[in-house]
């Protein structure tokens, strides 16, 4: 009896080894059930120069309308004045040298909401250069005088070492060459400019104003 009692106890247990085992269903994580979200911006990433003062980033936003938080993850920059705000929020950024920022918007969602993608977006520092431009002397001409050329070279220069380029901006003169050339008596205002490179930012335009006059003849009455 021990003998055949065994056999059915044996033969029960590979019947069960035989059916179909079914996993354990996982249970699925809570992000699963809760609302997508996505970050999108508004602006445009356009270069900053160094040094320059803090200025705002383009406004980020989530389309649940939670706020997004900024992190310089490289590059030559900080986040200044990021304490969590209504949205929208603008963050500022320092600039703290030449080079490629790197920036990265993120949003951790909620009770609602699961955790948007991470965005990033780079901005590129270049180095900021200014121009001195030194004030042309008025000019004094004589009648006869107006009629020969007057072609003089600006002083001007950029603290980059690039090139400078020096237009009439208003009044009798034109440009020659590098030269400025006074055609007649009046008001000539000159503009200097310097549109920088891969390295330098363009800088601030400088104008200078002069004026041209004709010198009173002697014995030539009134």
């Amino acid at each position: 009896m021990k003998t055949a009692h065994s056999i059915y106890i044996l033969a029960g247990l590979l019947a069960f080894a035989s059916l179909p085992q079914l996993e354990a269903a996982s249970t699925p994580s809570s992000d699963a059930k809760k609302t997508p979200q996505t970050i999108f911006n508004y602006g445009s990433y356009a270069p900053r120069s160094f040094p320059s003062e803090p200025a705002p980033l383009p406004h980020q936003y989530s389309s649940s309308n939670l706020a997004v938080t900024l992190t310089v993850k490289s590059g030559p920059g900080i986040l200044i004045n990021n304490e969590p705000r209504p949205i929208p929020y603008i963050y500022n950024l320092q600039t703290t040298g030449a080079g490629l920022i790197t920036v990265e918007a993120t949003q951790e969602g909620n009770r609602t909401y699961a955790p948007a993608r991470p965005v990033t977006f780079r901005i590129l520092v270049k180095t900021s250069q200014t121009i001195t431009f030194v004030q042309p002397q008025d000019v004094k001409l004589t009648s006869l005088a107006l009629f020969t050329p007057y072609p003089f070279p600006p002083e001007v220069s950029a603290s980059s070492g690039l090139p400078v380029k020096v237009t009439v901006i208003s009044g009798p003169a034109i440009m020659v060459g590098k030269k400025v050339k006074v055609e007649g008596p009046g008001t000539i205002v000159l503009q200097a400019e310097q549109v920088g490179n891969a390295i330098y930012a363009p800088a601030l335009p400088v104008q200078r104003t002069f004026s041209v006059k004709i010198a009173k003849q002697a014995g030539g009455g009134g």
